[in-house]
């Protein structure tokens, strides 16, 4: 059921709507025009009715505010103006349809069906051409991986993503954050590996002041990240007590600064990817195997570019489009005759070397690619 967020401050006119949509719609009154935007950031509604006639708010400079959001839901205006003024303002303010009053429920019901089927095709065609610009390639490795990221995006299970190092996990997290429902929240990102082990707990989790020498109070990346999505990379490197803290995060969904004794609820996506076999680190004791479960709600696994060397003609020409290069077929033939160890990364600055060595020529030899 599509959900419809009304927004008038006439409590008879949030009625008469309500019970003219709770048949087919979700519907969310909104009777305080000044909280609009904070209901549309939190119910995320498929679409906003919404009356212009206000006699405490603008109804325009709201439109306006409304339309500036990430992703706006799209809106349909309730007004008693019929001036062609009046209509083509608020259409140039971002309103995706004007229904004039009086009207009949049937003639709302279709008006509202028609926005929101309008803004699903778009937000299908935006997600699908996010994710063929992010993932690049037409093996069935990659095909099947987009179809799963697609099925996965809206869900807010953790997922687990496995990859060798330079195959693009921080790729498939950012698409996986664009395709799905906390797309207008934050998408915060942490390399585990690449954070001071004594400094990773404050990362994490913020600190007050006097938590430890020198100390800025701060918030950390869990809190950061309310109401998007935390990708954590090199998840494998957290520390013992680091594991501990956040698996008590992942089940309690609360957090607590260093130094401090309130608790934070907070909300998020969580995303983790490794290039290491948590398996062999579990028998080791080196990571513990009840984290290890509570991260692989989803998994996905993204193959080295050696097992997907069809997309190697299809990345070359994606990374060589800037430079306006072009790059001859014994030059592809050598670039698919290697294993590529350092996947797609070792070879994005393979052909940037190769850009440098082919100089004015504007055409890359055989000659030109170096291992």
């Amino acid at each position: 059921m599509y959900s419809v967020l009304c927004i008038d401050d006439a409590e008879e006119q949030l009625q008469a709507l309500t019970l003219e949509l709770i048949d087919i719609y979700h519907v969310i009154p909104c009777k305080n025009p000044l909280n609009a935007i904070a209901h549309i950031t939190k119910h995320q509604p498929d679409a906003i009715i919404l009356d212009l006639q206000m006699p405490k708010v603008n109804g325009f400079q709201l439109l306006s505010e409304i339309n500036k959001l990430h992703d706006p839901p799209p809106v349909l205006i309730l007004s008693g103006h019929t001036d062609p003024l009046f209509v083509v303002r608020s259409l140039h303010l971002g309103a995706r349809d004007f229904l004039s009053k009086p009207y009949t429920p049937t003639m709302l019901r279709h008006r509202l069906t028609k926005i929101i089927d309008s803004s699903l095709v778009n937000k299908t065609i935006k997600h699908k051409q996010t994710q063929n610009s992010l993932l690049i390639g037409n093996s069935k490795a990659i095909q099947t991986l987009k179809i799963e990221i697609q099925a996965f995006a809206n869900s807010d299970l953790p997922i687990l993503i496995y990859g060798e190092s330079g195959t693009g996990k921080d790729l498939v997290a950012r698409t996986i954050h664009v395709a799905s429902h906390r797309s207008t929240g934050p998408l915060i990102v942490k390399n585990m590996g690449a954070i001071a082990p004594t400094l990773l707990e404050s990362e994490l989790f913020g600190c007050d002041e006097g938590a430890f020498t020198d100390a800025k109070p701060h918030k950390g990346c869990f809190e950061q990240a309310n109401g998007g999505t935390l990708f954590l990379d090199e998840i494998a490197e957290a520390s013992p007590s680091v594991q501990a803290a956040l698996l008590r995060v992942i089940e309690d969904g609360y957090i607590q600064h260093l130094g401090g004794h309130t608790l934070y609820e907070v909300s998020f996506r969580l995303i983790t990817a490794t290039n290491k076999n948590l398996e062999t680190l579990i028998a080791e004791k080196l990571f513990r195997s009840d984290l290890k479960y509570r991260l692989e709600g989803i998994t996905l696994h993204i193959p080295p570019l050696r097992e997907r060397k069809e997309d190697i003609p299809i990345l070359a020409r994606h990374f060589l489009a800037p430079h306006q290069v072009e790059i001859t077929d014994s030059a592809l033939y050598k670039l698919c005759s290697h294993e590529w160890p350092g996947n797609v990364r070792q070879l994005k600055m393979c052909l940037e070397r190769a850009t440098i060595l082919a100089g004015t020529t504007g055409q890359i030899q055989a000659e030109h690619i170096r291992f």
